[in-house]
């Protein structure tokens, strides 16, 4: 009689198992995952060949990391390859390590209308996302194949690069805000803790509000900067340029500051410096205060923080 109970309570069981989507040795129970592959390749001398068996690659180590901190790690093996599942529905910033030491951030291209960014989202799916040989020179790995483009966020049919609205929330892509600057757009950012308690009493330009602040690089918080990198920000106006000057918009550590070259563009603000370079290992503090958008709305005020890396050889 017991051994009949154990029995019908272990086919109830499996069959609940089954209906919620586990799956024996399969990925965590109600959180299923996709894979991500991709091989890295060393763009110092030029060459965007697969290395041979035997070879060195540039990185030993990939690392995802989400909004909340959670880490996946995957070794790369012999021949530059690696692979390893992800939670879908989140968005991602992968590094790449040799040794237990930084050699560079994926660097992706989300959509035509924003800024290269280190962060992706990875939406539901069954095939693989393939990146294809990861170029890594200057701290940087550029895909060949961009995730964007085999991610379909809204099941609408079109890829997330092409799609104006890739999470079908009604705002165009081009409009999302990351509130905390950190580079997870505030859709797809699990921890909006840093973010002020006005931001959803800003409103825009076009209502008459401040201008707001809605892409930056280097994002707040990151880590391993170029010492030349060039510090862009996205806007959702066009922004007045002769109200950009060392005096709205600066770049300082300490009591030093940085020497910006300013190029404007529509909605979007550059600053370059290779004449005036970060110092290694230093954290850097921009504040944007009293940039004002062509229709004479102002911007709103806004720092973020950033920190370079070790003097390279």
């Amino acid at each position: 009689m017991k051994t009949g109970m154990i029995q019908i309570c272990l086919f109830v069981f499996l069959t609940l198992f089954s209906a919620c989507g586990g799956s024996a040795g399969g990925s965590e129970f109600g959180n299923p995952s996709r894979p991500v592959i991709g091989t890295v390749v060393d763009g110092g001398g030029g060459s965007a060949l697969k290395k041979e068996t035997g070879d060195s690659c540039p990185a030993d180590t990939v690392i995802a990391v989400d909004s909340l901190g959670n880490t996946t790690t995957a070794e790369i093996d012999s021949v530059c390859d690696f692979e390893f599942d992800l939670t879908p529905g989140k968005a991602y910033v992968l590094s790449f390590t040799r040794g237990g030491v930084f050699v560079a951030f994926l660097v992706v291209q989300n959509s035509s209308a924003t800024l290269e960014s280190t962060i992706f989202y990875l939406a539901d799916g069954e095939d693989p996302v393939h990146l294809g040989e990861i170029l890594i020179a200057d701290g940087k790995g550029r895909p060949a194949n961009e995730p964007a483009r085999q991610n379909d966020r809204d099941g609408n049919g079109r890829n997330d690069y092409d799609d104006d609205d890739d999470d079908g929330d009604g705002i165009s892509d081009d409009d999302e805000e990351d509130c905390d600057l950190d580079g997870f757009l505030d859709d797809d950012d699990e921890d909006q803790s840093d973010c002020g308690s006005d931001e959803e009493e800003d409103g825009d330009d076009e209502t008459g509000g401040e201008g707001d602040i809605l892409q930056v690089d280097p994002r707040n918080g990151e880590n391993n900067v170029n010492l030349t990198e060039e510090i862009e920000v996205r806007f959702d106006c066009t922004i007045d340029s002769s109200t950009v000057t060392a005096v709205t918009f600066r770049v300082e550590s300490g009591g030093d500051s940085i020497s910006c070259e300013f190029e404007s563009s529509d909605s979007e603000l550059s600053c370059e410096h290779e004449d005036d370079p970060f110092q290694a290992e230093t954290t850097y503090t921009v504040t944007v205060n009293g940039v004002a958008c062509e229709s004479g709305n102002p911007v709103e005020t806004k720092s973020w923080s950033f920190t370079t890396r070790e003097e390279e050889d």
